[in-house]
């Protein structure tokens, strides 16, 4: 016996097929099949007309037909930033930092390789950075500067204005270091007795030679008749031939009593008419009172 019983189209356009076969013969079944299957495409045809005929034509295609991309537009999100800054003489050993413009997100941060003065590297940016920050260190030794950039960044801390903390225009500095240093009084930071020696750039000249100085000790280096110094010092440790640090003196770069370099701390210094380096926390070159005061008329 069999019973079935169709819903219609309006019960949500559902094909819910009740079928209700009672027979023990299996050849009744197979029978049967065939109508049943045509019922079933029938009436998911005329569901699936009725969904689509009623959509209305909302004119995306005719949108997506009139617009005009330019041959060269880049659909990319990110790009490939080239990275190669030359590190400063002497002064390898800190991080450099990118960040985008505002300086809310880190892009790049990163170390020198071995002995290497260069960073060559490639980072992933977004497209739309033109502009980003550039840092060298944590203790602010170096400027911080904004350098535009499009699938490249290139900087030489050597040639550019960042070399050292740039001397600002103000009268504080002035009273600490001026017109360049007469001499000026290192400590000796290393783990080991070493013979320090003392260059000019290309190592025309020695300015000091210091045989066996232990850890903690401090030297002094002068400048001929008591002139300047020279502008950049170059400082070799034992039997490198590479500078350990170097340290410029002509005041345009600001230097403080207790700056570390390298392996060397500032104890002193002296520049013009006699006037003592200051420390960053006397800033003003003076600190317990004047011993003795010096004039010219």
């Amino acid at each position: 016996m069999l019973k079935f019983r169709i819903l219609g189209l309006s019960e949500v356009c559902g094909l819910f097929i009740v079928l209700t076969i009672q027979t023990p013969c299996i050849m009744k079944k197979l029978r049967i099949t065939l109508p049943i299957l045509l019922i079933f495409l029938t009436t998911f045809y005329a569901c699936m007309k009725s969904d689509f005929g009623d959509t209305p034509n909302t004119g995306t295609e005719d949108i997506t037909e009139n617009l005009t991309v330019a041959a060269n537009f880049d659909w990319s999100m990110t790009k490939t930033l080239s990275i190669s800054v030359t590190l400063p003489d002497g002064d390898l050993n800190r991080a450099l930092r990118i960040y985008t413009q505002d300086g809310s997100e880190l892009l790049y941060i990163g170390y020198a390789s071995g002995n290497s003065d260069v960073i060559n590297t490639q980072v992933t940016i977004p497209t739309y950075i033109d502009i980003v920050k550039v840092f060298y260190g944590f203790e602010d030794y170096y400027v911080s500067f904004e350098i535009g950039i499009d699938e490249s960044l290139s900087y030489d801390y050597n040639e550019g204005l960042t070399t050292k903390q740039l001397k600002d225009d103000d009268e504080d500095y002035n009273a600490c270091c001026d017109d360049g240093l007469r001499s000026i009084t290192l400590r000796y930071d290393g783990n080991n007795q070493e013979t320090i020696q003392v260059y000019d750039k290309n190592k025309h000249n020695r300015f000091f030679l210091g045989v066996n100085l232990n850890p903690g000790e401090s030297f002094t280096i002068t400048g001929n008749g008591g002139d300047k110094l020279e502008k950049d010092l170059y400082f070799y440790v034992g039997n490198s031939s590479k500078e350990n640090t170097k340290i410029k003196t002509d005041c345009k770069a600001k230097i403080y009593v207790g700056d570390k370099y390298g392996d060397f701390t500032i104890m002193a210094g002296k520049s013009k008419n006699d006037l003592a380096l200051c420390s960053k926390d006397d800033k003003c070159g003076c600190e317990g009172g004047l011993a003795y005061m010096k004039l010219r008329y």
